[in-house]
Formats: C-alpha cells, structure tokens, sequence
C-alpha cells in the first residue's frame, strides 16, 4: 500500500532536495514526486517569505559565499570591492542590506561598509572609528536598527574582527 506524504522543500542548483522535515516513513525505497511550490514560506523566525524574497535570499548567499572564498587572502580592499559577486551584491540594492547587517551581525567585521554605503548613500562611521572594525560594524548595526532592517536583531555582533 502506497501511503501518500506531502513535505514541502526546495529544489538545490545541484538537484538536489532539500526537506523542510523528516519524513514519518519507514526506511526503504520510496517514490518522490516534485512540484512548483506556490505562495509563500516560512523563514526560520516563523515568518512567512514570498518566492520572491527566498530567491533573493539565496541570490544574495550564493553571492556572498563566492566573493568570501575568492577574496579570503586578499587584504586589499580596493581588490575586494571591485569583484564581480560583490558589485552583483551592490546591484541588487535595498534588498541586499538587511541580508548583510545580518552577516554583520553573524560574523563580525567584514568589508562589507563599501557596499552599504554604495546602496543606502550613507556612512554611520565616524572619522575616529575608522580602522577600528567592531566600532564600524556596531555603527552599521545601530543605523540597520533605526532604519528599519534589523527588527529581529537588536543584539550587536559578539565577533572580533578578522583583520
């Protein structure tokens, strides 16, 4: 007897698939069927996301991802800013900050100060913060906050500077 099970997932790049949840299936052979999913997800606070705005979440990972392994022994900043992920990063523009105050506020310091400034037209570091990585990111923090992109984080960033 075929016991139908509806889990919702997402489809990889690889093609793989990856579960919202576990099965409640015995260990066996088992029969996949996969569909378009509509309408919206849930993040892992419990808020709904559209298609759209998971799209741009891994647009923004992937990105990310690739411009940190690239760029992970470049100290150059000037190098750093002017790779391509990262100026796709720029290019996506409002939707791409609260995705990096994020990983600010993750991982600590990283040059990520160019980009938002590029994006939002404006700079919360003061003169006398300048070289000190955990003041600069706490200044970037603060203005997500007041500006409205961090209502889920109000901590500040417990990471010491990579640099």
């Amino acid at each position: 007897m075929i016991l139908p099970v509806t889990i919702q997932g997402t489809l990889q790049s690889d093609g793989s698939l990856k579960l919202d949840q576990a099965p409640n299936l015995p260990p066996g052979p088992v029969v996949v069927t996969v569909a378009a999913g509509l309408g919206a997800k849930s993040d892992s606070n419990g808020a709904e996301q559209s298609n759209d705005e998971i799209a741009i979440k891994e647009r923004f990972e992937k990105l990310a991802a690739r411009w940190k392994a690239k760029t992970k022994f470049v100290s150059n900043v000037t190098t750093k800013i002017l790779d391509a992920d990262y100026q796709k990063i720029i290019g996506m523009g409002k939707d791409a900050i609260p995705f990096i105050l994020n990983d600010l506020a993750d991982n600590g310091p990283n040059d990520w100060y160019w980009a938002l400034t590029a994006i939002t037209d404006v700079n919360p570091i003061k003169s006398e913060m300048a070289g000190n990585m955990v003041a600069m990111t706490e200044a970037w923090l603060q203005w997500g906050t007041q500006a409205g992109y961090r209502n889920d984080y109000p901590r500040t960033t417990n990471k010491s500077s990579r640099t």
